[in-house]
């Protein structure tokens, strides 16, 4: 197993996994409850940690998060899928024909 993702923000830890788990990589959200430890152990350790099951998988992850989660600052450029390429515009981040990342 290894942590590819954590943050203090609970639902974001959440969509990470579940963008994950849609990309075909099995994974799991740790820490999830427990804050009621924070005082006792670091403020960063207490914080939801995504972890992949496969090591194998984990530079995949890091690349579909990369991705997924990566803002056009512009706001305004549209992008081809790399996989039917089809023309999608700037707010989208999954193809609606294949269903492929950004």
């Amino acid at each position: 197993m290894q942590r590819v993702f954590t943050d203090s923000n609970t639902a974001l830890t959440g969509l990470v996994c579940s963008l994950l788990e849609a990309a075909g990589i099995p994974c799991l959200v740790r820490n999830q409850y427990l804050t009621g430890a924070l005082g006792e152990v670091p403020a960063t350790e207490c914080w939801p940690q995504v972890w992949v099951f496969n090591d194998d998988d984990a530079r995949r992850a890091l690349r579909v998060l990369a991705q997924t989660l990566h803002r056009d600052e512009t706001g305004s450029e549209g992008w081809i899928c790399p996989n039917c390429s089809e023309q999608l515009e700037a707010q989208f981040v999954q193809c609606w024909q294949c269903g492929g990342l950004r």
